[in-house]
């Protein structure tokens, strides 16, 4: 399976449809640091790479199920309804008044999102919750990490939540999660942007051992603080 096969199985699962090709990108993104990776450290080719780099990914049915349920949502068709409406506004109101508009609608959308863990279900019961309710300045984006949630099958999932009326910061994609302070996030993660953004981001296999988790965006450079550390405590014994 060639990567653009693999991204197009993976967001063809995805039925909000806005959110695929925001997808693809970061799936292209990955994809493309993974082969380079295997190109420089192991010594493959550019077309062996890449295959060993969508082979490592896993099963692209069950990464697009996960990735629809994260952004299948009511929070995001509202997000793109009241995108429609706002540019409606503009076009027959004008833009001084749709800019207040705009802005009123967002506010009264983002106060309306439940950010809490109430409700949250997982395919694995939670060993651990962590509220961090920390918030990250990114350009015009206001960046919130919510909360963590460890997995009694090891894996991480990060909740987050975001809110702008920039069109610039629209493009600031799912948060990465470091272990340790490793050099790559290996997770799979949902951003769609707008006025409101919502987003999960999980990673796998994170274990029961105690460590440092680093959330966020390392590679940020114009900001005063990019990412939230976490210390995540180790399992107790006898814990399943």
């Amino acid at each position: 399976m060639t990567a653009q096969e693999f991204i197009t199985t993976v967001t063809r699962q995805v039925h909000f449809f806005p959110d695929r090709e925001q997808i693809g990108r970061e799936l292209m993104d990955h994809l493309d640091d993974s082969a380079a990776d295997l190109q420089e450290f192991e010594g493959l080719s550019e077309r062996d790479a890449y295959a060993q780099a969508v082979e490592n990914m896993g099963d692209p049915g069950e990464i697009g199920r996960a990735l629809d349920r994260a952004h299948n949502t009511v929070g995001n068709w509202t997000w793109f309804i009241s995108k429609v409406l706002c540019i409606l506004v503009c076009v027959l109101l004008g833009a001084p008044m749709a800019i207040g508009t705009v802005v009123s609608a967002g506010m009264s959308l983002y106060s309306m999102v439940d950010y809490s863990k109430d409700n949250v279900e997982f395919e694995a019961p939670v060993d651990t919750w962590i509220d961090v309710g920390e918030t990250l300045k990114l350009g015009p984006k206001r960046v919130t990490i919510d909360w963590v949630a460890r997995l009694e099958n090891g894996d991480v999932c990060v909740r987050y939540h975001s809110y702008s009326i920039g069109r610039a910061a629209w493009g600031v994609s799912s948060p990465e999660i470091l272990v340790n302070d490793d050099m790559y996030y290996n997770g799979s993660g949902a951003s769609y942007g707008g006025i409101i953004t919502v987003g999960w981001v999980t990673r796998e296999n994170v274990g029961g051992d105690a460590c440092t988790l680093t959330i966020g965006w390392p590679e940020w450079k114009d900001a005063e603080k990019s990412t939230v550390q976490i210390e995540l405590p180790a399992r107790e014994e006898g814990a399943a």
